[in-house]
């Protein structure tokens, strides 16, 4: 079994400068996983596996190392009906009127008070349809990072699917929730009602993105961001 310096001074060099944009549960679970990866498949020893992140750093803090705790700016994905609503025609209808008016307020307004990410399914989504309009989502998202669909995003939006909330037609709304989530994302923006910012998936999204070690990020829509 590693000392706990061997422990520490491993974890420094694989998490040790990117867990300041994760949540805190994440964060504990990135911990234990790193610690698993250290000693070859073996999870913690019980005196590691402490129920608060908090107890796991004063463990890891006596051992010399040092985590960024809290700070930075939230990050945030970016959802392709947020830039569809940014970058659409003025509709006649009031209520996406209406929206698209917030997301315009909050794009000119308050998208610098985040750290904003996108991913492939975004890219993949804004650009279909018509070409000059597709255009100008995409353009829209140039110079935003892209966040990459990892093995772990696939099976957490697989589990969505399959046995949560999520019906069979929604798997790309499946996707854009599990990248964000095992990304580690503050918030997840979009306008997408149905399947992702759904008050009554809320509980179901969350269950099976902690079953799976992460936290959920907060799912919202512009006017939710839109500060005090």
């Amino acid at each position: 079994m590693p000392s706990m310096n061997q422990f520490t001074e491993v974890l420094k060099k694989r998490v040790g400068g990117s867990l300041s944009h994760v949540p805190v549960f994440q964060r504990l679970a990135m911990l234990q996983r790193n610690a698993q990866m250290l000693r070859g498949g073996d999870w913690l020893p019980s005196k590691m596996m402490e129920p608060s992140f908090e107890k796991l750093l004063v463990l890891l803090a006596s051992s010399g190392v040092r985590f960024i705790v809290v700070g930075g700016i939230a990050v945030t994905l970016l959802e392709t009906t947020v830039v569809s609503y940014l970058t659409a025609r003025p509709s006649r209808d009031l209520i996406l009127a209406a929206h698209q008016q917030i997301t315009i307020e909050w794009w000119e307004t308050r998208r610098r008070d985040f750290d904003l990410y996108t991913s492939q399914f975004v890219i993949q989504e804004a650009s279909a349809g018509d070409g000059a309009m597709a255009q100008k989502r995409l353009e829209a998202l140039e110079g935003i990072a892209l966040l990459a669909a990892n093995p772990e995003a696939f099976e957490l939006a697989r589990a969505l699917v399959e046995k949560g909330p999520i019906p069979e037609k929604g798997k790309i709304d499946a996707l854009h929730i599990a990248v964000a989530t095992s990304h580690g994302m503050d918030y997840l923006l979009t306008w997408n009602c149905k399947h992702i910012a759904n008050a009554e998936m809320q509980v179901g999204i969350g269950k099976f993105c902690r079953a799976a070690g992460f936290e959920p990020p907060v799912i919202c829509t512009p006017e939710e961001l839109l500060g005090i």
